[in-house]
């Protein structure tokens, strides 16, 4: 079957296939083995019929598989081939949307100025193409189109004239027609771009140019204006294309494209006073088509005072002996000025003044004047003045010019040894711990001299005669070091005196003084005075009394020499507390001389001042431990220091050791007891007086008891001894005798005297307040230790 390419559904074609089979075995349905998009089938009739466009460029054939299918199941396979008939709908198309071909006037014949190409994508003879020039901007009869090897190739039969041609382009129209019926056809512009040759030389309006100037004329400044003419139109042969080269000096240059002729520098009639210089402009020819025009110019300079002074071998250095005396010759500065007459005349003189120096402003000589050249002198601006002379020249032409720079006659003073060594750091105190051993640096002395060389040369030395050689000091670096370990307690201060001398001839020294203050350190040991105390207390005095006032002394000093206090033994049950700072010895609580009636107490004191570190490891503030301290370490910022078992520090320490020996006073403070509640005794009335009745024992602290009786309201007193009954005066009656602590009193009964006995203690008078203060050894109990504000303020 064959379909039209612009044929639709309209097209169809019938598929017929038998079965000899009956019944619904007999029937037959149709298939496509695959789907194609272009066709449909009718399932019973086998219809095939096209649903959609066919574009023969795309395929020329279509091959479609059918299935025809009974009622039994059995099936058979069929194929139609469509075939696809080609009609002229494509436009003949051009490979590119412009073409463009150039070439040069005058030429006799291109055969290939440009070559085109179309094409068709219909079949034959759809797409067979020809080629016209149906258009043209100018000379269109020069030009044919033919085919060659499928290509439209433009050729130009006849020369050209660029002068003819507006910009020298030209624009052709080509068409394409295909051989269809009808036939199609499109168009393309192509432009033609015509070059101007170059047969035109640049040409100056005269061939030689004379020009005068200044020779003061600025660098960059115009003199002269060239301008050269080429007939030919184009910008590659033009006017436009001309190049200007400049041949002669360096000092003038011309601009290419301008033709300006300027300076390159500033110009000097001295040097040259006339240039003869070359210009060429040339077109923009290349090689041997290039075309050249050429001009001279002569350029005259008109003389002016333009030359400044220039120095003659400045800078200039001298050496010149300090002190040197007045109107001394010093130098002379030289200057030249290439000018003639008044213009080179110079004229010299210093800028900025100095009043060291003199010059003679005609020829240039230098002198020095009546102020004296110290090579010391400590005034920099004066120092400067001294070392550097500034000379200026200016020449006395109409205006006058000066030198662009002035010149430096740097003078260089030789010294002389005239300064003694001055000590920079001294008169000093220097500080220096004692203990220090022998070979340390304490200080460095430092002098100079403002001398140079061997006269500036600074040594050191220790002045004869000190009393005490612990120091030694480097004769060049001026470092003084110990020669033996250092003792504040022997020595606290020297006065060492040190002489710097210089090397020069003659020599020159001074002296002064470095003073070594030696601080102390803890290193001695606390010590009392005396070292044994002997004291004595009633057991009734109150809590915090003072016991004693301990003086101990430490050869330190400062806190150095703060002590602290401990008891480390013999407090016994806590009875005793001692002063951290003040070293005063008082109870804690009430003594008991029945209990203990003396103590040995050992104390201690420390001379160090930096502070315990805690149990805990952190640094606290040390502080004494008493009954009453309120702090803890887990509460407390402040750690107490830790106690012993006799309420002693810990820790090793710097320490003095007293002994107090305490011996406690009694005080008449119990009752005597009896040993029993009472006493019965049966004497005759005849016993004689003084006669022993009975024996009345007693118990009591310590001491005396005594006893009495009476026999009645009218008997005389009985004298008794102690522990006994005796009879007195009236001794002829018969009695008993009780005794008891209540007091004496009467008693009767069954015609028997009954003696009530009543105990007294013999007392003792204890010792007064004034008694035990003066006990203390030394000074009262509360008089102030030295150098505690604690015990001041208390």
């Amino acid at each position: 079957m064959e379909v039209g390419g612009r044929l639709f559904a309209a097209e169809e074609v019938v598929i017929q296939a038998t079965d000899n089979d009956v019944g619904t075995f007999g029937e037959v349905n149709y298939f496509f083995s695959d789907d194609p998009d272009r066709f449909s089938l009718d399932k019973d009739t086998g219809l095939v019929m096209l649903i959609a466009r066919l574009d023969y460029e795309l395929i020329q054939r279509f091959t479609l598989t059918l299935i025809a299918r009974d009622g039994g199941g059995e099936e058979t396979t069929g194929r139609v081939r469509v075939n696809v008939l080609d009609v002229n709908d494509n436009v003949p198309t051009f490979q590119k949307d412009a073409y463009v071909g150039a070439l040069r006037e005058n030429e006799p014949s291109v055969t290939q100025l440009v070559r085109l190409r179309a094409t068709d994508e219909d079949s034959p003879p759809n797409n067979q193409i020809t080629y016209s020039i149906v258009n043209a901007s100018a000379f269109g009869s020069y030009f044919d189109i033919s085919v060659y090897e499928g290509y439209g190739v433009i050729s130009v039969s006849r020369p050209l004239d660029y002068e003819q041609i507006a910009n020298g382009l030209i624009y052709l129209t080509v068409m394409a027609k295909d051989a269809g019926n009808p036939p199609l056809n499109s168009t393309v512009p192509v432009t033609i771009e015509v070059f101007d040759e170059n047969d035109n030389p640049p040409t100056f309006s005269k061939p030689a140019y004379f020009v005068s100037v200044v020779e003061n004329i600025m660098a960059g400044a115009t003199v002269l204006f060239l301008n050269a003419t080429d007939l030919d139109r184009s910008r590659e042969y033009g006017q436009e294309s001309i190049i200007y080269s400049l041949e002669g000096s360096s000092r003038f240059r011309i601009n290419a494209r301008s033709g300006e002729i300027t300076t390159t520098s500033l110009l000097d009639r001295e040097t040259k006073s006339e240039y003869i210089l070359i210009v060429r402009a040339v077109d923009g020819g290349v090689g041997h088509n290039q075309k050249t025009g050429i001009a001279t110019v002569n350029i005259t300079l008109l003389d002016i005072n333009d030359n400044h002074p220039t120095w003659k071998d400045a800078p200039y250095y001298i050496n010149l002996v300090e002190m040197t005396p007045p109107d001394s010759d010093v130098t002379t500065v030289v200057a030249v000025d290439p000018d003639l007459g008044e213009n080179g005349t110079l004229v010299y003189s210093i800028q900025p003044p100095n009043k060291f120096y003199s010059l003679n402003s005609s020829t240039g000589k230098i002198r020095t004047t009546n102020v004296m050249l110290d090579r010391e002198n400590p005034d920099p601006h004066e120092a400067e003045l001294m070392r550097k002379i500034i000379v200026s020249v200016t020449d006395c032409g109409r205006p006058p010019l000066r030198a662009t720079s002035s010149a430096t006659v740097f003078v260089n003073l030789l010294d002389l040894n005239d300064n003694d060594p001055t000590f920079q750091n001294l008169p000093f105190v220097a500080e220096v711990l004692e203990g220090t051993p022998a070979g340390v640096s304490v200080y460095q002395v430092v002098a100079i001299d403002l001398d140079e060389g061997l006269n500036g040369l600074v040594t050191y030395r220790m002045q004869v005669g000190m009393p005490r050689m612990d120091f030694l000091i480097n004769g060049s670096s001026g470092v003084v070091g110990t020669t033996a370990e250092l003792d504040r307690e022997r020595i606290a201060e020297y006065q060492l005196r040190v002489v710097a001398s210089d090397a020069g001839t003659p020599t020159k020294s001074s002296t002064s003084t470095l003073t070594v203050r030696v601080l102390d350190v803890n290193d001695e040991k606390p010590t009392f005075f005396p070292a044994v105390y002997n004291v004595s207390v009633s057991e009734d005095v109150p809590r915090e009394f003072r016991v004693v006032w301990l003086n101990c002394t430490d050869n330190d000093v400062g806190l150095n020499a703060e002590l602290s206090y401990f008891i480390t033994g013999g407090n016994v049950d806590g009875k005793f507390s001692v002063g951290y700072r003040d070293a005063i010895v008082r109870t804690v609580v009430s003594l008991d001389r029945e209990t203990t009636a003396s103590y040995t107490l050992v104390l201690e004191a420390i001379g160090s001042r930096e502070p315990l570190r805690a149990p805990n490891g952190k640094k606290g503030v040390v502080r004494p431990v008493s009954p009453r301290c309120p702090c803890s370490s887990q509460e407390h910022p402040v750690q107490c220091l830790p106690r012993a078992q006799n309420n002693g520090p810990v820790g090793k320490r710097r320490t003095g050791t007293a002994t107090v020996f305490v011996t406690v006073l009694d005080v008449n403070d119990n009752r005597p007891i009896f040993l029993q509640s009472s006493y019965e005794a049966s004497v005759p009335e005849d016993i004689p007086e003084g006669h022993s009745i009975v024996q009345a024992g007693g118990r009591g602290p310590p001491g005396q008891v005594a006893g009495w009786g009476q026999a009645g309201p009218h008997s005389a007193p009985s004298a008794y001894t102690l522990g006994g009954i005796v009879a007195g005066r009236d001794g002829n009656r018969r009695g008993s005798s009780c005794c008891s602590g209540e007091g004496l009193s009467e008693q009767r009964g069954h015609g028997d005297v009954t003696f009530s006995r009543k105990a007294v203690e013999r007392r003792e008078p204890g010792p007064s307040e004034a008694q035990n203060r003066a006990a203390f050894t030394g000074r009262l109990a509360e008089a102030p230790l030295s150098g505690s504000k604690q015990a001041r303020e208390e």
